[in-house]
């Protein structure tokens, strides 16, 4: 599962004016910087229904400030482990402006920003899961995503 700039996810606006910069933390990205365009709005059919497991605040080095949402979605409930979905979405200015469906055909465990069971090791030398480079590293447990 993933997606990149060929997909026209992030389409070419002009120069870039931002510095590619990577920020981790709890704080959302709520706004982007003043040289910045917006992205067109995309439906995100996960906000609400499903759990999210993650909001990751980054900085795209032409859309500015977005943030990551991973989520998963159960689809056996009372099975244990439970089956699930994993989709993720990408915000700017708080609106969708990218969602990434689940894999068809295909149930994880879990899914976000770091394993969940007690078998299943990541160790990425650090407290965040984007890297200096500005990648985001999700996880189902058995394949980790990179999202740039």
């Amino acid at each position: 599962m993933g997606f990149d700039d060929a997909a026209g996810l992030f389409p070419t606006p002009g120069p870039v004016t931002a510095a590619n910069t990577a920020g981790a933390g709890s704080t959302p990205a709520a706004s982007a910087t003043a040289t910045a365009p917006s992205l067109p709005a995309v439906a995100d059919p996960c906000a609400g229904p499903c759990d999210k497991t993650a909001a990751i605040p980054v900085h795209h080095p032409v859309f500015g400030a977005m943030e990551i949402v991973s989520y998963e979605r159960v689809v056996e409930p009372g099975s244990v482990p439970a089956d699930k979905q994993a989709s993720y979405a990408v915000y700017q200015n708080g609106q969708a402006v990218g969602y990434v469906p689940p894999r068809e055909g295909t149930t994880v465990v879990s899914f976000g920003p770091a394993p969940v069971l007690g078998a299943q090791e990541w160790d990425l030398r650090t407290n965040s899961t984007v890297d200096k480079y500005g990648n985001v590293y999700l996880t189902d447990g058995q394949e980790f995503v990179a999202q740039k």
